[in-house]
């Protein structure tokens, strides 16, 4: 995947400060006081996830001059996505890496970011968040309705599909096994479109399943397939890459309208630098991995070895616009594969 990196740069800071204009609200910022705010995510600190973190923590009390700390807890120390997601908007905690699937939870138009084949690409999905009829009017009525203002995105990776003993190359191949969903309704209809049965089970209870048979396969993206070492129990690793997954930063508004106009700026700009980080890292990680999990013994399936990409898209696609309508606004599908950026 090619991802012009200075068009993100360029792309995430308009949209924040979009966000940041729409969400800033009264100023009851105090403008000399020291201000600690947590911020809590699931991941390893060695991950590019966990480094992105520590690196905007570090950047924050940089660009501050110290005013403003950044207290990073990873690892589910504070909890799951679920508590994250509660505590950052009731003011428990003041920062999250919170997936837009749960979002939706909020802004309905969220959903469309995750589904199947939709976006071509990275750049192609902020785009739509950096869109003033899209995202960044999405991210004003996150802030009025769920107390969260967007920071910044990144990308986190691309989910691909990995098979316990089944060569997969078309989605005739999956009829009948069955694989691993996220109990969302976008993931339970791209599994569908990839021809297989989704069955929803807790990451923290794959590996098991997998091992028992409960389910014949997964999909995830290639830092979660090696660091949950999947490779000990899928030989194949099929190059669907059929969602492409953002995450945003988000701080809860009440903690951002306590910062200064100064210091929010100062926020800003640290969040735009780490996400950027956590995206060349993710994607040059990306490349990488695959090398890795071949040297783990996994046979790769990718277009050179007769995976019909065409055919998952237009199975996959059956079922997304299925969705068009009940899962956000009827006609946002098309909307947003317009805004694909040419060339």
């Amino acid at each position: 995947m090619c991802i012009a990196l200075t068009s993100i740069r360029q792309t995430g800071l308009a949209a924040v400060c979009g966000i940041a204009l729409t969400a800033a609200g009264p100023a009851t910022f105090a403008s000399a006081q020291d201000v600690t705010l947590r911020m809590g995510h699931i991941h390893a600190p060695s991950g590019p996830t966990g480094r992105g973190a520590d690196m905007f923590a570090e950047l924050v009390a940089d660009y501050t001059d110290g005013r403003v700390e950044v207290q990073v807890f990873p690892s589910s120390q504070l909890g799951g996505l679920r508590d994250l997601f509660g505590a950052s908007r009731s003011g428990a905690i003041d920062i999250a890496l919170t997936p837009y699937p749960l979002l939706s939870d909020i802004v309905q138009s969220y959903s469309i970011l995750t589904a199947g084949y939709v976006f071509d690409d990275f750049s192609h999905q902020l785009a739509v968040l950096d869109h003033p009829d899209y995202g960044q009017a999405w991210s004003a009525e996150l802030a009025e309705d769920g107390g969260l203002v967007v920071l910044g995105n990144y990308y986190f990776g691309a989910r691909t599909l990995t098979t316990t003993e089944t060569e997969v190359r078309t989605p005739a191949d999956l009829d009948g096994l069955k694989i691993r969903a996220v109990g969302n309704p976008l993931s339970l209809a791209t599994i569908t479109g990839l021809g297989a049965n989704p069955t929803p089970l807790p990451l923290s209870e794959l590996f098991q399943g997998l091992t028992q048979g409960i389910v014949d396969g997964q999909e995830n993206p290639l830092p979660t397939i090696f660091n949950q070492n999947f490779f000990d129990v899928q030989d194949y690793l099929i190059l669907t890459r059929h969602q492409l997954i953002p995450i945003p930063i988000t701080i809860n508004v009440d903690s951002w309208r306590e910062l200064s106009p100064e210091d929010q700026e100062a926020v800003r700009r640290a969040a735009v630098e780490a996400t950027t980080f956590m995206t060349e890292t993710v994607i040059a990680q990306e490349g990488a991995l695959l090398a890795s999990l071949e040297a783990e013994g996994m046979s790769v399936i990718g277009v050179e070895q007769g995976l019909d990409i065409d055919a998952f898209r237009a199975s996959v696609t059956a079922q997304i616009e299925m969705l068009d309508g009940a899962e956000w606004p009827e006609g946002l599908l098309e909307e947003v594969e317009a805004l694909a950026p040419q060339g």
